[in-house]
């Protein structure tokens, strides 16, 4: 779900990604025991229910809740409910350090980041400047 939710212009732009994708059978995955609808996120779910139903990776049933009345996100430990799923995952550092050498290469900066990390090594660098020639003309007198 969070790589459809958060990839999905990568997977769009690569035709053989994209059908791949409506091949998989996402309502199996959905309807499966875990039910991970019901323990995400529930702003990853939208996201996802959003995503899902513009590119028509699987069909709505008739009734108003989706695949079935699983979305129940309001069960899920963000909003202190009973089913126990650590909703960050993929962010387990065990599981990042195992799947670091899949990640890194495909691993996006956001530009306005680096921009804003750029702005605040040149702030602390002319800060550290002034505070380091405020010392020196202090110790002369």
């Amino acid at each position: 779900m969070y790589i459809i939710c958060f990839r999905r212009g990568s997977i769009h732009s690569f035709f053989r990604l994209k059908s791949q994708l409506l091949r998989m059978r996402i309502e199996d995955i959905l309807r499966h025991p875990l039910s991970p609808l019901t323990v995400c996120l529930p702003s990853i779910v939208e996201e996802f229910l959003r995503v899902a139903e513009a590119t028509c990776l699987f069909s709505f049933p008739d009734s108003d809740a989706p695949v079935g009345g699983l979305l129940e996100s309001e069960h899920s430990i963000a909003f202190g409910g009973y089913q126990r799923l650590d909703t960050f995952f993929p962010f387990d550092p065990c599981l990042l350090k195992k799947a670091d050498r899949f990640i890194r290469p495909n691993y996006v900066h956001c530009q306005w980041f680096k921009m804003h990390m750029m702005r605040l090594k040149k702030t602390n660098a002319r800060a550290m400047k002034m505070m380091m020639s405020k010392s020196v003309y202090l110790g002369t007198v």
